[in-house]
């Protein structure tokens, strides 16, 4: 059985954080200081995200995913759906995913968020009636396009 709680126990927080200690403080400030969610398959945490307002209209997040969230990607997905298109209603939801990080890319991806290159580099950003009902039509679109750039798609 899946459930939500909000605010995000500080239990399940350092849970996700790892053993060191400043990453373990870092965690704290925030579930304290920002709107946290976790997300929870039975008893275990398999989620927490974090929420934080820049001014009126913006609103940055993070996420913290348990190694045995990847069995659940797309329950995960479709949680972050739901919850994140009802606050893009109001705010612009923005996360920021390194370049090196490819499953935090395409999680992003299959969400609704979009790549924004009018901010810092990483920056994604997931608007109000920007995203797709059917997140895989994008998926298979960017994938064409790179079979046209490299001219797989000729037969070359």
């Amino acid at each position: 059985m899946w459930r939500i709680v909000s605010p995000a126990p500080k239990t399940a927080a350092l849970d996700l954080a790892g053993a060191g200690a400043r990453v373990r403080r870092i965690v704290l400030q925030q579930v304290r200081d920002f709107e946290t969610v976790a997300i929870y398959r039975g008893d275990d945490c398999m989620a927490v995200a974090y929420f934080c307002r820049h001014g009126w209209r913006r609103t940055e997040m993070a996420l913290s995913i348990a190694p045995a969230g990847a069995r659940h990607m797309r329950r995960l997905v479709r949680i972050a759906q739901l919850t994140l298109f009802a606050m893009a209603e109001t705010r612009l939801i923005v996360a920021r995913i390194g370049r090196s990080n490819h499953a935090g890319q395409r999680m992003a991806m299959l969400v609704g968020f979009h790549a924004h290159g009018n901010f810092d580099p990483g920056v994604w950003i997931l608007r109000k009636g920007k995203h797709e009902l059917d997140p895989r039509s994008r998926q298979r679109r960017t994938q064409s396009g790179r079979a046209a750039e490299t001219g797989a798609g000729r037969g070359e």
